[in-house]
């Protein structure tokens, strides 16, 4: 992951950074409740910094990251211009572009159950203006 990617702080709000505008979004593993539960910590923990480090890496060159929260990025301002679903549509890509590029890395030495399910997450992202 990023060495100067955020971390989660719980007691920072989730709101508007001051003097920006534009949308709220929020992008969100899907199936990250189950696969931390149901898998091998350590590994999972790996996985899921992976994906969201593409997440930041993606949408991150276009909107401000407001809160990083576990599974979750929530991210502010930038444009409400048709350019935003294409940005999207490229944060979608590059999640699922890491996904296959760690299993396939993984799948050579390891078969624990984090790395055997990891192609069951993706990602959903949710907007607001």
């Amino acid at each position: 992951m990023s060495q100067n990617a955020p971390t989660a702080d719980p007691s920072s709000p989730i709101g508007p950074v001051d003097g920006v505008t534009g949308p709220l979004v929020l992008v969100d593993i899907s199936g990250y409740t189950t696969f931390v539960a149901e898998t091998e910590l350590t590994h999972s923990q790996i996985l899921v910094a992976e994906l969201l480090d593409a997440v930041l890496q993606s949408l991150g060159a276009h909107l401000e990251v407001s809160r990083l929260e576990g599974d979750a990025v929530f991210f502010v301002g930038g444009s409400t211009g048709p350019e935003l679903i294409g940005w999207f549509d490229e944060t979608y890509l590059a999640f699922h572009r890491r996904l296959r590029k760690v299993v396939a890395e993984r799948a050579v030495h390891c078969s624990c159950q984090a790395c055997v399910r990891a192609p069951t997450l993706t990602v959903k992202v949710i907007a607001h203006h």
